[in-house]
């Protein structure tokens, strides 16, 4: 729990049990799911908050648990349609570049979130128990698959649950835990690396292993194009805590990146912020451009060079 009252734990793989005990040892939950094709637990994890515990299974379920009653407060299963007018649907698009001019073929393709509003979208998600096509084949080439709801990210404000399926690896799901229902679907061009939420907006940041990061928020969905200067195939993010910048890193090189600032104008042109007199106000600026003496650091005993000299000169 996010004050460190109480502890969650939950069973191996292939049992499907999870329980709740206090400090002092007391078992204070414990839920199990009865059902012989039911898939054990893969993820837990805490709500911001402290109330909901959620809990998502090889099989494609996500489960809440709310704390204040401990009694399963939702069990929804991850969705194989949705509805493109009530659930915002965004997909990945790739433009094609005109490779005429010498310079355009080293430029990188423009993507971007295209709305999909169909009355039925269907999501293409994997068998649980998928067929072994060539059994000879060395256990070292064989390459592990991963199945069920292998990530989940709350906001902060726990009102809402970021969920990554790997049996959908190229879609990130928006969950609404008030009408535990999908609220948005972001579809990727690539499998979905990494979910990180801002830590004080509903903004989610989401990324897929290429140099670009793909934002959600109530108002919509965008790909930011990380500078060409920057080769960074993003897989994983770390806000700072007053979320005014992220890490980015992949596993060999790392970027910091910054929101953009709505500074003054005349800030942005000079490159530092403008300085203010003893009032707060913005300073005067002397013939060249250069701030003025403050009449404190007049009286202070200091005194602008004058032309030849080579610096300030104390008063006597």
């Amino acid at each position: 729990m996010p004050n460190g009252l109480d502890i969650c734990v939950w069973d191996h793989h292939f049992e499907h049990r999870i329980y709740v005990y206090s400090l002092g040892g007391t078992c204070l939950f414990e839920h199990e799911v009865v059902n012989p094709i039911s898939m054990g637990l893969q993820t837990v994890q805490w709500s911001p908050c402290g109330q909901y515990i959620s809990a998502g299974t090889y099989d494609n379920m996500l489960y809440l648990i709310n704390r204040t009653n401990w009694k399963v407060a939702g069990e929804m299963r991850f969705p194989c349609s949705v509805d493109g007018q009530e659930v915002q649907y965004y997909k990945e698009t790739k433009t094609t570049l005109n490779t005429k001019n010498i310079s355009d073929r080293f430029a990188l393709p423009e993507h971007k979130f295209e709305v999909v509003t169909d009355k039925k979208i269907d999501i293409k998600v994997a068998s649980v128990m998928p067929e072994v096509k060539n059994s000879n084949k060395n256990a070292k080439e064989k390459k592990m698959t991963r199945y069920g709801v292998v990530d989940m990210k709350w906001s902060h404000d726990s009102s809402h649950l970021a969920v990554l399926n790997a049996s959908c690896s190229s879609l990130a799901t928006v969950w609404n835990i008030a009408t535990k229902s999908v609220t948005a679907v972001l579809e990727l061009s690539s499998p979905v690396r990494a979910l990180s939420w801002h830590p004080h907006l509903l903004r989610l940041i989401v990324t897929a292993g290429s140099p670009s990061i793909n934002m959600w928020e109530h108002d919509g969905s965008w790909v930011i194009q990380l500078p060409q200067e920057c080769s960074v195939n993003v897989g994983n993010i770390t806000w700072c805590k007053d979320g005014s910048a992220l890490s980015l890193t992949s596993r060999e090189d790392f970027c910091i990146g910054f929101l953009e600032s709505y500074a003054d104008e005349d800030e942005e042109e000079q490159g530092f912020p403008a300085p203010l007199d003893n009032e707060g106000f913005p300073a005067p600026l002397d013939n060249d451009g250069f701030p003025a003496p403050l009449e404190d650091d007049v009286d202070n005993g200091y005194s602008v060079p004058s032309e030849g000299d080579n610096g300030a000169q104390a008063v006597n």
